[in-house]
């Protein structure tokens, strides 16, 4: 169960079923909820030319339009009996997201993704970008177009096919990441009446080396080679999958040849998928690393909410 949920609100009035559904949420969860709302930083040097303007008197008065703005809601989660509080800061929004999420050791932040500036421009705009990187816990960017609850979930794991055996695998860092991504879909898989969706895409590491090496390998041996190549992802994917069993009956496993940026993509479009729950940093991330390449690759092809986990262990460069 989450305990503490952070959700970023610029705009009560866009975000009216955002909000609705994160008051439900963190009801169900039984867990707190602040609404960080954070305004432009205030121009000092502008002010000064005000002589009848003193700064702090500016900022209290957009700091109680604000509490004004969101008065209907906090009334409206008191009457509900959800334990709900208002921070409203000045500056830039990722700053002060990932410093609230510090500061109250948060166990999930959820904000709406920005609109992008033109047609063809990315989902994520720099803030969001800059939260992907450094938001310390889950982070839960909504598309304001998908549905809330989410009807369709997808989740992305990559299982580490080498050591097998049962002690390496349970302490292998990526098994935890693997499990916090299943959780977490998991829980918001309880809200809809569709099955959980897991995928791995999956491929042969120097397939095309092989080829070049030994020009007279048959198809049957690139067939075989394929083989037990996706035999050990068969066995690493059906060990991470065995605690979802039961809570997922009809768990959904797809399991793509190819790399996840290519092979994810059109899932995403021809499932439907409108969340897709994902770890930004793989096991081979490097110590001061904040996303990997294949995590950025597949968000800059993606037109769909996104729920991003960090790995255990990772500290954000943001200082509360």
């Amino acid at each position: 169960m989450l305990k503490h949920i952070l959700l970023v609100s610029q705009d009560p009035l866009q975000e009216a079923g955002l909000l609705d559904w994160a008051f439900h949420f963190a009801g169900q969860q039984q867990a707190k909820l602040t609404i960080l709302s954070v305004l432009p930083e205030i121009d000092y040097s502008l002010l000064e030319w005000l002589k009848n303007i003193r700064p702090q008197d500016q900022q209290a008065q957009e700091r109680l339009g604000r509490q004004q703005v969101f008065q209907s809601w906090l009334d409206q989660a008191q009457s509900l009996g959800l334990d709900c509080d208002l921070h409203i800061e000045f500056g830039k929004v990722y700053l002060k997201t990932v410093q609230l999420a510090l500061q109250k050791s948060v166990d999930l932040v959820i904000k709406k993704i920005d609109t992008p500036a033109h047609a063809h421009a990315s989902l994520f705009s720099s803030q969001d970008q800059h939260l992907l990187r450094k938001c310390p816990c889950p982070l839960l960017l909504y598309k304001a177009e998908s549905s809330l609850p989410f009807n369709n979930i997808l989740a992305s794991i990559d299982v580490a096919v080498e050591g097998l055996d049962e002690e390496t695998y349970n302490s292998n860092s990526d098994t935890d990441l693997n499990q916090n991504i299943l959780a977490l879909a998991n829980h918001f898989a309880q809200a809809t009446p569709n099955p959980l969706s897991v995928v791995h895409a999956w491929n042969v590491d120097g397939e095309n080396l092989v080829r070049y090496w030994n020009v007279d390998l048959t198809s049957d041996d690139l067939e075989r080679l394929n083989q037990h190549v996706w035999f050990g992802h068969h066995l690493a994917l059906d060990r991470a999958l065995a605690f979802l069993k039961q809570a997922q009956p009809n768990l959904k496993v797809i399991t793509p040849k190819g790399e996840p940026e290519v092979v994810i993509p059109p899932l995403i479009v021809e499932a439907q998928i409108d969340l897709l729950v994902m770890g930004t940093l793989g096991r081979s991330g490097l110590s001061g690393v904040f996303i990997g390449n294949t995590a950025e690759n597949l968000l800059e092809s993606i037109q769909c909410s996104v729920l991003a986990i960090k790995p255990k262990g990772f500290i954000s460069p943001i200082q509360p």
